[in-house]
């Protein structure tokens, strides 16, 4: 049941988490403003591209920011009551610290909810118009699969695919090779056409031949003027830029997370996406008692909790990212990867909170 008590800190943190969510971003959106202005000027864009593309970018500088910003407005909500004398009131009618924090943790992790249905619905339609506005309109070359000197290769699930440059505006491939291997990686067939088109997983040559390994050994080359073929890949699984997985729902990647190709990457992405998000809470969980213990015995306030909370978020950034990095690399499984910081934070702030929580002044 809620009590008013609990009312009056959850509209406390929402309060702070607002003032807190501004600031972060406001310093976010000025510093990306001045790097990447000149490119629009470069390009001689209108500032209404601009301001279309800061706007839309929005969303990814409130789920970057979020967890250190929920951790700081947790802090902010229960320094607030110490500065004000609420809590020595509190205390003094028989309210124990655990029953003041315990709605402080509920927010932060509403809070952490809210940037999950941030990740589900608004960032991926965002992400797809910065993505269009940087990456097409402002720098026009980036990354498909591994290119080298204008060709594109991309590995497939039985074979290699090869051409030179990207699909035009047609949908279509030039100078086209597709070389099939078996399971014990031996050439079995090649596909070389001047033109592919696929529609699906079935690709439509033009102007080519298919070579082909012989009982004896010996390759066999048939020429052909157009064929159709169904191949374990389409255009569309294949020549795909790399920053389209950023556009990616959560749903969408646990649609993915079943491929037989991309799946653990995609399983990789979504526990990396859905621990990030709630990072907050056991950041919450570890900060509050901080500033519970430097007012109890030192008599501190949010001049030491602020700097402190900032620190350990920062430096739980840091572990965080470099465990992604050793799973990307897969010299760690994920699982472990994602979650571990929140199951080493969560439980120690929630012994410290036990052991502090129990104290009255």
């Amino acid at each position: 049941m809620t009590t008013l008590l609990d009312r009056y800190l959850y509209q406390r943190f929402g309060r702070s988490l607002g003032v807190v969510l501004a600031a972060f971003v406001g310093i976010y959106l000025l510093v990306d403003f001045f790097e990447r202005i000149d490119n629009f000027l470069e390009k001689q864009e209108s500032l209404r591209l601009a301001a279309v593309y800061f706007a839309c970018k929005t969303p990814f500088m409130i789920q970057q920011v979020a967890p250190a910003a929920i951790m700081l407005a947790g802090v902010l909500t229960v320094g607030g009551l110490q500065r004000s004398g609420e809590m020595q009131s509190l205390q003094a009618a028989g309210i124990r610290l655990r029953r003041l924090v315990r709605p402080v943790v509920i927010a932060g992790l509403a809070a952490s909810l809210l940037v999950v249905a941030l990740l589900q619905w608004l960032l991926p339609p965002s992400m797809a118009v910065t993505n269009r506005i940087w990456h097409q309109r402002l720098n026009t070359s980036y990354p498909v699969g591994y290119t080298k000197y204008g060709t594109v290769f991309q590995r497939g699930r039985q074979g290699f695919y090869y051409s030179v440059g990207l699909p035009d505006a047609r949908g279509a491939l030039h100078d086209f090779v597709y070389t099939e291997w078996d399971d014990e990686f031996r050439v079995v067939r090649q596909f070389t056409a001047q033109e592919a088109v696929s529609k699906g997983r079935q690709w439509r040559f033009r102007e080519g031949a298919v070579k082909r390994v012989g009982s004896g050994g010996a390759p066999q080359v048939e020429r052909f003027s157009r064929r159709t073929v169904e191949l374990p890949e389409g255009a569309g699984d294949l020549f795909v830029p790399v920053f389209l997985e950023s556009e990616l729902s959560l749903t969408g990647l646990l649609r993915r997370s079943h491929d037989p190709q991309r799946g653990e990457e995609a399983r990789r992405l979504l526990h990396a996406r859905l621990s990030y998000a709630l990072l907050g809470v056991p950041l919450l969980l570890v900060c509050l008692p901080i500033l519970l213990e430097l007012s109890i015995r030192w008599g501190r306030d949010l001049t030491v909790a602020v700097p402190a909370a900032c620190m350990l978020a920062f430096f739980t950034w840091g572990v965080w990212a470099g465990l992604q990095s050793l799973a990307k690399s897969g010299a760690i499984p994920y699982l472990p990867a994602s979650w571990s910081p929140h199951l080493f934070l969560g439980g120690m702030g929630l012994v410290a909170l036990w052991r502090v929580g129990s104290v009255r002044r």
